[in-house]
């Protein structure tokens, strides 16, 4: 999938999330990512 957007800009967000997120792993930040949804999928969020 091409958003139009360069890479090095993906991967500043990423870093920006993990930092506010306190992760220092990419899975981990994946994990959270796929605990929320699911948390919002069963209208718990």
């Amino acid at each position: 999938m091409d958003l139009g957007i360069s890479i090095k800009t993906v991967e500043a967000h990423r870093a920006n999330l993990m930092e506010k997120l306190k992760v220092n792993r990419a899975a981990k930040l994946l994990q959270l990512t796929l605990r929320y949804r699911e948390a919002k999928a069963k209208g718990l969020i």
